[in-house]
């Protein structure tokens, strides 16, 4: 009961505290500009024609290719024109620098989640941006989607290009070694002479490596003509992105409950201060003490 009375006797060290903390952080809360976040998924999809009819020349792993599509898309230059196309960060842009406006939107608006799937199942990307027009969200996260499946077209043509390109410089340096080696065995018949068997062997490896690499460059001009007619492997959107219709944030709640949690504990502490001071002890009067004489 006493404990009761104490703390009842001195609620208003608690009430004020919460009141003046949760009304303060509550205004930050409100004062604070709301900020919402379109998302899109992207689905990596197989190519169409079975790899035993037609090997594609792409051989580097899927989570590697990403990766480097991953930073592509995110270099400054691609970032600086969606910040000039979409007229994003208007104010940030007149008050500071470009490249320090374009790590914010790299580090806090853009998100990328990588796939992490199982044997059998199908890749998928996630891409989201946040701002603080829900329009602006979904425009520039189908823009970020758009510049993925373009950077994975673009690649994916450009490495069969070049092995194709790649194999018809082989081809046709080996092409000469074989005749050489295919002239001189000639004169040496000619001339009733035995080529030797070290000559022979090497002929005959050269003319084995030339049939590899013809068998290899029809393979990669068929797969090269596959990625030019987009259908080998692709990514495609499965869930487009939409406006947003709640904020990402601030947590309005929460930031609310952060201080009347605070303004609570400074008030119990308060409390507790006052509890431990120790009571200043009573003065009385001591009549002043007699003189001997009697004074």
């Amino acid at each position: 009961m006493d404990f009761w009375r104490f703390v009842w006797k001195r609620k208003w060290l608690v009430v004020i505290p919460v009141v003046l903390f949760t009304t303060a952080t509550s205004l930050v809360a409100y004062s604070m500009p709301v900020s919402y976040r379109s998302e899109t998924r992207i689905m990596v999809v197989p190519q169409r024609v079975p790899e035993s009819f037609v090997p594609s020349s792409i051989s580097t792993k899927l989570e590697d290719r990403l990766d480097v599509i991953r930073q592509q898309v995110l270099s400054r230059t691609r970032l600086e024109r969606i910040i000039t196309e979409f007229n994003l960060y208007e104010v940030e842009r007149k008050t500071g620098i470009m490249e320090d406006v374009v790590q914010r939107m790299r580090d806090r608006d853009i998100g990328i989640e990588m796939p992490s799937r199982h044997d059998g199942d199908p890749a998928v990307l996630s891409v989201s941006f946040q701002s603080v027009n829900p329009r602006t969200a979904m425009r520039v996260t189908e823009k970020l989607a758009s510049l993925f499946i373009d950077a994975n077209s673009e690649d994916r043509s450009r490495q069969a290009e070049n092995t194709a390109t790649f194999l018809e410089g082989q081809i046709e340096a080996l092409a000469k070694e074989v005749d050489e080696f295919a002239a001189r065995m000639e004169r040496d018949r000619i001339e009733h002479r035995t080529s030797p068997r070290s000559q022979v062997l090497e002929y005959e490896e050269r003319q084995n490596s030339y049939r590899a690499l013809l068998a290899h460059r029809q393979q990669a001009r068929m797969a090269a003509n596959m990625e030019n007619r987009q259908i080998g492997e692709q990514f495609r959107v499965v869930d487009s992105a939409r406006i947003p219709t709640r904020p990402e944030g601030p947590d309005r709640l929460s930031i609310g409950l952060f201080g009347a949690g605070a303004g609570l504990g400074f008030g119990l502490l308060l409390m507790l201060a006052v509890s431990m001071r120790k009571p200043t002890p009573p003065t009385s009067a001591v009549p002043p003490a007699m003189s001997p004489t009697g004074e």
